[in-house]
């Protein structure tokens, strides 16, 4: 093989590692499936006796309560990238506490597109904004 050809590989090779190397890999999916309890809201822990909850299906639909309603909606999960379509829920009235804090959850919810685990295992969903919803699995 002449050295030109040697030369040749060699400079292949380096830049096919290159090219390797400042590509990672997509983020990890988050295991969402099962249910989840949600303990702060944008930073705010959820009202007593008013719980959030999320349960994320195999099916690609997620429910829950919202507060004072049930909720239901699709989502769709690319790597850390999270869309929720928006939810709709049940109708029944309740003290106008509750009903804010529904209000607050169901347009985070909505307005969700990326999620993570962190460090103590508690499920992070970030909104465009930086507005986190952030749950423990039940």
């Amino acid at each position: 093989m002449s050295a030109f050809a040697r030369l040749s590989l060699i400079l292949g090779g380096l830049l096919l590692a290159a090219g390797c190397a400042s590509h990672s890999a997509p983020p990890a999916a988050v295991a969402l499936a099962g249910e989840w309890q949600v303990e702060s809201l944008a930073g705010a822990a959820p009202l007593a006796d008013a719980p959030i909850t999320l349960n994320f299906m195999a099916d690609g639909r997620v429910a829950g309560q919202a507060s004072c309603n049930r909720y239901f909606a699709a989502y769709h999960q690319d790597g850390a990238a999270l869309h929720i379509q928006s939810p709709a829920s049940t109708m029944m009235a309740c003290p106008p506490a509750l009903m804010e804090q529904e209000q607050r959850f169901l347009r985070q919810l909505e307005g969700v597109r990326a999620h993570r685990l962190d460090a103590a295992g508690r499920l992070v969903l970030e909104s465009a904004d930086g507005a986190k919803i952030v749950a423990r699995r039940r």
